[in-house]
């Protein structure tokens, strides 16, 4: 996956794209604070995921509940809880460590 739009800061490391039919957003904030979120847009649109650290949200907010409902139990069977981990997360994490 690309995500096309960075943000470095001294304490957080943001990224954001647009793929498919679906907008991704991660944050990493210091040392142990991660957020991944997917929102369906067009026929998706109402389908929203969230994760942190701390755990997992699906939300249906959509006009057509029932194919977003279908979509959901179906990303609930294929999904793997990630943590991405890249080169740039670890130089972000020793950045972090040696400022501190």
């Amino acid at each position: 996956m690309h995500l096309k739009n960075t943000v470095f800061e001294e304490d957080r490391l943001e990224f954001s794209s647009t793929i498919y039919e679906f907008n991704f957003y991660i944050l990493y904030a210091g040392k142990r604070s991660f957020v991944l979120k997917i929102n369906g847009v067009n026929q998706y649109k109402g389908f929203d995921f969230i994760e942190t650290n701390k755990g997992t949200n699906l939300h249906n907010n959509s006009s057509e509940p029932d194919f977003i409902d279908d979509f959901i139990k179906m990303f609930e069977k294929n999904y793997k809880k990630i943590f991405i981990v890249s080169n740039t997360y670890k130089d972000f994490l020793l950045s972090y460590n040696n400022s501190n």
